[in-house]
């Protein structure tokens, strides 16, 4: 076990330093001069010059990522170049509302999914199995920007149950903050929700043909008791590393769904930084997506392998176990 703990933690570096190169490389491949930004249009060529030096723009870019990537390794972030704030502190300030609007997404596309990937599966080609097929199908398909907006046309504007924006702290729990988070949550679930429910759907049917769930049932277990002590707990631990994945996923997805609620998330700051070429909280955000992300899929990958020692032998069954 600890064998496959220091191989992950090890992948997990070398991908977390080859992403510092990408998010480095592709802020600088952004159009624009963030000291002409800082600066203002009417700044002269020597004032130019002296921000950008005070920057260290003026450095080649091996240089530069040498020194950010020494910072990093510190702790620092740098400084937003809008108003000298300290990067980390403005992604710790943002971060909890998108991890709200993350989580809440993610636990609605699983409350959906679940029930209706198990009912499509134990209904295979009727009716409500081709009605849920094609309802998953339309979610994967709809843009989540333009659903976003229809679900502000009609639940804020035509029938005025719930508000077209802004935000309300969690603390202390109240209804509005729900009220705030229904919309967001919603049009960030359902795309999720469509690719889990073909997923709970396809490992249901895979789960139904296995050799134990007929001697299950040549053993006269009741169809619930089938279902709910052998199926839904071998399709559970399955789930489990698809939506760890998905997890990691709705973080970078937030970022359009905060621009069209006005989401004070990290995606909202990063649209923000992006607009003023604020190199330091464009990367500083970028990566602190990329950890998360990196961190979800390690963890995940743990936990399926605590419930499948397949997965840390190597995919070779020991000892009998299958």
């Amino acid at each position: 076990m600890w064998r496959y703990v220091g191989m992950r933690a090890g992948q997990t570096g070398i991908v977390l330093v080859c992403a510092s190169v990408a998010v480095f490389l592709l802020v600088r491949a952004l159009p624009g001069d963030p000291a002409l930004v800082y600066a203002g249009t009417n700044a002269s060529t020597a004032q130019i010059a002296a921000i950008r030096k005070e920057m260290g723009l003026n450095t080649p870019l091996t240089s530069q990522y040498v020194i950010w990537a020494r910072h990093l390794l510190q702790g620092n972030l740098g400084l937003s170049y809008q108003n000298d704030y300290p990067v980390a502190r403005l992604l710790a300030q943002r971060l909890p509302a998108t991890a709200q609007l993350a989580f809440a997404a993610l636990g609605l596309a699983m409350t959906l999914s679940l029930p209706l990937g198990m009912i499509a599966a134990l209904s295979k080609n009727s009716l409500g199995d081709y009605l849920i097929i094609s309802l998953s199908g339309l979610g994967l398909a709809t843009p989540t920007f333009w659903f976003g907006i229809v679900s502000i046309l009609t639940f804020s504007i035509t029938l005025n149950w719930l508000p077209a924006s802004g935000y309300t702290p969690v603390f202390p729990v109240s209804v509005s903050f729900f009220r705030h988070l229904a919309l967001p949550a919603l049009t960030l679930a359902v795309p999720v929700a469509g690719a889990l429910t073909r997923f709970v759907r396809s490992a249901v049917l895979e789960v139904l043909r296995q050799n134990f769930v007929r001697t299950g049932r040549s053993k006269g277990l009741s169809r619930m008791r089938l279902l709910r002590r052998h199926v839904l707990s071998n399709v559970l631990i399955t789930l489990g590393t698809v939506v760890g994945l998905y997890l990691g996923s709705l973080l970078g997805g937030v970022v359009v769904i905060e621009a069209v609620f006005a989401w004070p998330g990290i995606g909202s700051l990063l649209l923000a930084a992006i607009t003023n070429r604020d190199y330091a909280v464009i990367q500083g955000g970028l990566l602190v997506l990329v950890v998360i992300f990196s961190l979800v899929n390690v963890t995940t990958d743990m936990m399926y392998a605590v419930f499948d020692p397949r997965i840390r032998l190597g995919g070779q069954p020991r000892g009998g176990l299958g």
